[in-house]
């Protein structure tokens, strides 16, 4: 444990700041649209990734060229399927209690920002935005971290 914690705090400044933007936004988006439209998007992620992870066709899907064309593509065809989803979720099956105070919203948005790691690191590899640093690679990936990751936003939002 303590090899861990020396590993978070030795390389991670860039990393936080990166991090801590990410956490602005996203509370500011919770601030803005509500808890109901920010909790769907943070619900609808798992369903979206695993469809667009077995979409077999994907490489055709691909209609740009080089490595930021390609994972633009594969963004955009992610955003796709998750507006799909979304809209489908949220109009017949998502209503949550809209009141929350400070410390629910920072929750969700520490649920959000984590999902947005998450997919970073095994949906789309965003490195053109943020690079993370080796660290920060070792928290996220190896062994059955990436599933206790995968699982916390979820666990986040049960709790807030």
């Amino acid at each position: 444990m303590s090899q861990l914690l020396s590993k978070v705090t030795s390389a991670l400044s860039s990393d936080i700041v990166f991090l801590a933007f990410l956490f602005l936004v996203f509370f500011i988006c919770v601030m803005y649209f509500g808890k109901n439209k920010m909790a769907t998007m943070l619900i609808v992620f798992y369903p979206a990734v695993f469809v667009f992870g077995n979409i077999p066709f994907l490489s055709k899907l691909v209609f740009m060229s080089g490595e930021r064309g390609v994972l633009l593509s594969k963004f955009i065809v992610f955003v796709a399927v998750f507006a799909l989803i979304y809209f489908a979720v949220n109009k017949y099956f998502i209503t949550f209690n809209e009141p929350s105070g400070f410390l629910g919203k920072a929750g969700l948005s520490l649920g959000l920002l984590i999902a947005f790691v998450v997919f970073s690191y095994k949906v789309v590899s965003l490195d053109f935005i943020h690079n993370f640093s080796g660290s920060v690679d070792t928290i996220i990936t190896g062994g059955n971290r990436e599933f206790w990751w995968g699982i916390a936003p979820l666990a986040i939002l049960a709790f807030f």
